[in-house]
């Protein structure tokens, strides 16, 4: 979800210690996702509260399927800080990237962490039509030039409706492929691969 600004983040500091509550700060680094659980683990522990060991997933976090014969891992990494910790999470380069950006996103800064993430990023976007509202992702021919100014990745645009042909084009079965950006965009991407 959203991150607090510095001024917030600053706010919560001041008032637990205030409090006298002891404030813990967990980085989303490479292995946040085990820091997250340690914390909560810890915390559940100290209110009497042993947590089970029942498996937790949450679609479009990490979430690992398989289609049209690839590994497919759907992220909704949608900020710098997201896409390194996908980055640090993935144990290899994917053989295709398919990624959108948020408009409101630092789009050279999602650039650099998107090319980091595999061999060929397929830039597209993501929104409703021209004259509908809600959110809406940097045209894809904004995010493929920034990409080819931030990154060693090969890069291609491509529609939504045209997902199929990339991906068929741009992996191999048994490869790779990371769909990463906002959930919207997972959603679209879902939608056009199945």
């Amino acid at each position: 979800g959203p991150q607090p600004s510095e001024a917030v983040a600053e706010l919560i500091r001041n008032i637990a210690r205030i409090d006298g509550i002891e404030l813990v700060e967990v980085e989303a680094t490479g292995a946040f996702r085990l820091d997250a659980v340690a914390t909560a683990s810890a915390a559940l522990a100290l209110l009497g509260h042993p947590p089970t060991s029942a498996p937790v997933t949450m679609a479009g976090r990490f979430e690992q399927v398989e289609m049209s014969g690839r590994r497919m891992i759907f992220d909704g990494a949608h900020n710098p800080m997201k896409l390194r910790a996908l980055a640090a999470t993935l144990n290899e380069r994917a053989a295709l990237v398919i990624a959108a950006v948020g408009a409101g996103k630092n789009l050279e800064a999602c650039a650099a962490g998107l090319g980091s993430l595999g061999e060929t990023v397929a830039a597209t976007t993501f929104g409703p039509g021209p004259a509908e509202p809600g959110p809406r992702g940097w045209p894809a021919d904004s995010l493929a030039a920034a990409l080819r100014a931030t990154s060693g990745a090969r890069v291609l645009e491509s529609p939504i409706s045209g997902l199929n042909a990339v991906v068929e084009n741009e992996s191999e079965p048994g490869d790779l492929v990371v769909v990463t950006g906002s959930f919207l965009h997972l959603a679209d991407v879902r939608r056009q691969l199945s």
